[in-house]
């Protein structure tokens, strides 16, 4: 009997041994699962740049662009005549399920400038808006909230103009991209009255809205959008990444020096 409830107990210790390694499993695969979704769900950045023509300027997966938020895999679109596309992949290079519409923007120009980094590149050429207002209404966006970055300028400097979003702020500017070097020549216009700064980008943060349209209006002289950024809140960075100024360092007081008379005495 002893040696029977000795094989007994031993099974016993094995299967509970089992029991709780497949418990164990069990709880990873659960939080690997749940990781996995959160992932899924923070999403990439996603970024269209408006070009001249496929083939001849447009940004290759690689490249590397954004004013603050740098990211690779920015969509190519050539915004006139009017048009839609939902081919819109993310920086991740996963379908992103948006869709882009644009109109009333009359040709796809480029600047004077020369590139040699993705930032040239998305900032060379741009969808002009010649004769008064033109809108891009992005929609389809899930992962909420998002910050907007938008890129204007004109194959000239100084042309003055406005671009805002339905429901939040619009900025007004003067052109500053073309004949710049990037990401040198970044600069964000945060003016929402006329004031028209030299500038290059503007940014929208914490939009929850499912869809929003982009309007840029001619005041002096024509200008366009080269591109914009869709960052969901788990990738943004704070506003003060934008023109963050330097800390200010205190040096403390250097101490008086020593009088020699005071040197210690060798033991």
């Amino acid at each position: 009997m002893s040696g029977g409830t000795t094989v007994f107990a031993k099974q016993v210790r094995r299967v509970s041994g089992m029991l709780a390694m497949a418990v164990r499993v069990g709880v990873a695969v659960c939080l690997l699962t749940v990781l996995s979704a959160l992932t899924t769900f923070a999403g990439g950045n996603v970024g269209i740049d408006f070009v001249r023509a496929l083939n001849y300027n447009q940004m290759w997966p690689q490249d590397s662009a954004g004013a603050v938020v740098a990211q690779t895999n920015w969509n190519n679109v050539i915004a006139s005549p009017d048009g839609s596309t939902n081919n819109i992949s993310d920086s991740l290079g996963t379908a992103s399920g948006l869709t882009v519409a644009y109109s009333g923007f009359e040709a796809n120009y480029s600047t004077m400038a020369t590139f040699s980094n993705g930032d040239g590149k998305m900032m060379w050429s741009y969808a002009d808006n010649e004769d008064g207002g033109a809108a891009i209404t992005l929609s389809g966006i899930a992962n909420t909230p998002y910050d907007v970055y938008v890129y204007f300028g004109s194959s000239g400097d100084g042309a003055t103009g406005t671009i805002g979003i339905n429901g939040a702020n619009t900025f007004s500017y003067s052109t500053y991209s073309a004949t710049n070097a990037f990401p040198a020549s970044y600069k964000v216009t945060t003016d929402i009255s006329t004031n028209y700064p030299p500038s290059n980008y503007a940014v929208w943060s914490g939009l929850k809205d499912a869809s929003f349209t982009v309007t840029i209006t001619k005041v002096n002289g024509n200008s366009g959008v080269h591109g914009l950024q869709i960052v969901p809140g788990a990738n943004a960075k704070p506003a003060e990444a934008v023109a963050k100024p330097a800390p200010t360092v205190t040096k403390p007081a250097t101490p008086a020096a020593k009088s020699a008379s005071k040197k210690p005495v060798a033991k």
